[in-house]
């Protein structure tokens, strides 16, 4: 049985806050410029963009240079590298597989992928499994791989853990499912992706390669000895991680998250923020990528993994678990030169995505939070 390390300094001591301006009445930037500012010149950070929505409003909040050198300045263009954001997209990619009677989620992946037969572990690992990191597949393999690459490598794969049963947060499980969403559709997953979701929101920014067109509004990134890194060249992991975005998209992203009208996204959102396994006692749930967190982790200090990838540690399942009807949703990100953050407050319509040019910034998932605890800090601070 896990139980989740708890801290007690809260968000506000961690960003030096000793109130909650409220920015329901006026430009959410105002009520955040001074955090963010601090923010980046304690962890040395070149460039944020931030979209905050809240009672359908949208406010897109700009910090710093897209480069150290040029001094460009960041817009709600400027393009970063989104990471493990990806993988929500992923998901909803699934989600809608499901929803045209074309993926099954408790199907094992051996019926997409029938190679991995060759390992008589995958016939007993479901495709949910794999997009909730509980397959028991490890972080990463060495790569960038080609489609045998990933392939052979999941097929040596020893397994110690029975699938859903221990947390291992898994970039190769979100490659197999990519792998068997473009076999299902009979393209590559850029063309799947745009097709189903980028086109549909009008997500021009958002794939795996920066068109020319605009590469003018491309960020560098900047890696923890603060030196500048490109973008990662992920081939067939592009599903878990190749995408790039700014703002501007991702504004669209989370307005459908939060608040869809359209039934073509209905079911599958349905599908995606189900919660699938519970990670934490205190009512965490994996849900299809996404996490589904209690409120009141929103006044805690975020805590990442011992190499500060901003993901949990692997750990049992808990046997028992709380639940938790107010909570928040969010998914994070990291690259070599970057990190990013998306959450949301289903129950409230307030949501936030942030972009930063620094990798393996724990503070972007603080600041994230603060800004969603900021539409509740009321309830938080009754409970």
């Amino acid at each position: 049985m896990s139980k989740k390390v708890t801290f007690f300094l809260t968000i506000a001591t961690l960003f030096n806050l000793t109130g909650y301006a409220d920015f329901a009445y006026a430009n959410a930037c105002t009520s955040i410029n001074s955090t963010v500012e601090k923010l980046m010149s304690r962890d040395q950070i070149t460039g944020i963009a931030i979209v905050i929505i809240h009672n359908n409003k949208t406010d897109f909040c700009n910090y710093g240079y897209a480069n150290k050198i040029t001094k460009q300045p960041i817009t709600n263009k400027s393009i970063f590298e989104i990471a493990s954001l990806t993988k929500t997209f992923t998901a909803l990619l699934a989600g809608i597989a499901v929803s045209e009677g074309k993926l099954n989620l408790q199907a094992p992946i051996t019926d997409y992928i029938p190679e991995l037969v060759t390992n008589p572990a995958y016939t007993k690992i479901d495709v949910h499994e794999l997009l909730a990191h509980v397959s028991g597949l490890p972080m990463m393999f060495n790569g960038p791989l080609t489609e045998q690459g990933l392939i052979d490598s999941a097929i040596n794969i020893k397994f110690t853990t029975p699938p859903g049963t221990y947390y291992q947060y898994s970039n190769p499980a979100f490659a197999l499912v990519g792998l068997a969403l473009t076999r299902i559709y009979k393209t590559d997953f850029q063309n799947l992706l745009s097709s189903l979701v980028l086109n549909k929101l009008g997500m021009v920014y958002t794939g795996i390669n920066v068109t020319p067109h605009y590469q003018n509004l491309v960020v560098t990134g900047y890696n923890k000895n603060n030196q500048a890194r490109g973008f990662m060249k992920l081939g067939i992991e592009n599903s878990a991680g190749g995408l790039k975005s700014n703002t501007y998209d991702l504004a669209k992203y989370l307005q459908l998250q939060m608040n869809t009208t359209d039934p073509t996204f209905q079911q599958p959102l349905a599908i995606v923020h189900k919660n699938y396994y519970c990670l934490y006692e205190d009512g965490t749930y994996q849900q299809l990528a996404w996490e589904y967190h209690p409120i009141k982790e929103l006044a805690k200090k975020y805590l990442p993994n011992a190499e500060n990838q901003n993901i949990s540690p692997p750990h049992s399942l808990p046997q028992t678990c709380k639940v938790a009807s107010d909570g928040f949703i969010d998914k994070t990100g990291n690259s070599p030169g970057m990190t990013s953050y998306i959450g949301y407050i289903p129950n409230e319509k307030v949501g936030v995505a942030i972009l930063a040019s620094r990798a393996l910034q724990p503070d972007v998932v603080n600041l994230g939070r603060y800004i969603l605890q900021k539409a509740q800090v009321n309830k938080i601070t009754t409970q």
